[in-house]
């Protein structure tokens, strides 16, 4: 009919309108934005070439009284001399001096330690043995036991931060990656030590920091992939 014919004239002139393209020249891509960082000057000086420290991977540093520290370290490779019981501080990271070279907290890699209430300290790591021990000093040369076996399990590669007046230490492994924990432990003394949480996941070899007041781990291994995660305490 011709009412008919005449919808039918209607739908086809508005699908026309709607579907031909007022432009005919070709699209253009819509360009990718990505977030470009902010360059930073950036330049490291070199302090030592020639150390007296012998070769070590492993060691633990901490900053306190106003030197920088380095205890033990080394390998299990004879060409470096095999793991080290010692302690060496400097000032400008040029000239090192050995405050001892046989601590009492022997020959041992893959500890943490931090500064804390007047003193430095070496917690766990790995000797002949996986360790859980707690060690202090104030003078880098004479270390004191604080306990030989705290309340967490024995451990390496662990992080480790002082934070609200305590020392955490947080997951870690049983030497090279295996079998990562998650438990996170604290003291305020270093000798009594109450376990306060566990992390979202196992992980060892990561970062651990304070900013913000508040703890934060970042990355690290959980025995079989590497990560990239950010968590906050």
């Amino acid at each position: 009919s011709a009412a008919r014919r005449a919808e039918t004239h209607r739908i086809s002139k508005c699908l026309k309108i709607v579907t031909t393209p007022t432009n005919t020249a070709p699209p253009t891509a819509t360009p990718t934005v990505t977030s470009t960082p902010t360059a930073v000057n950036c330049t490291w000086v070199l302090a030592s070439g020639n150390s007296p420290l012998s070769l070590r991977t492993w060691s633990s540093c901490v900053t306190y009284s106003g030197k920088m520290w380095l205890f033990g370290g080394g390998s299990s490779c004879p060409y470096m001399g095999g793991v080290k019981a010692d302690a060496w501080w400097t000032t400008n990271g040029a000239s090192w001096y050995q405050a001892t070279a046989n601590a009492a907290f022997g020959k041992r890699q893959n500890m943490s330690s931090v500064g804390f209430n007047g003193k430095m300290w070496i917690i766990g790591g790995y000797t002949s043995q996986l360790d859980n021990d707690v060690w202090s000093s104030t003078d880098g040369a004479i270390w004191t036991c604080a306990t030989v076996s705290a309340n967490f399990s024995p451990r390496a590669d662990f992080g480790c931060v002082v934070y609200n007046n305590k020392i955490w230490v947080i997951g870690g492994d049983q030497v090279g990656g295996v079998n990562p924990m998650n438990d996170v432990w604290c003291s305020s003394d270093g000798v009594n030590w109450s376990q306060a949480g566990v992390l979202p996941s196992n992980r060892t070899f990561m970062g651990t920091v304070v900013l913000n007041n508040k703890i934060w781990v970042i990355g690290g291994y959980d025995g079989g992939n590497s990560l990239n995660d950010v968590y906050s305490s």
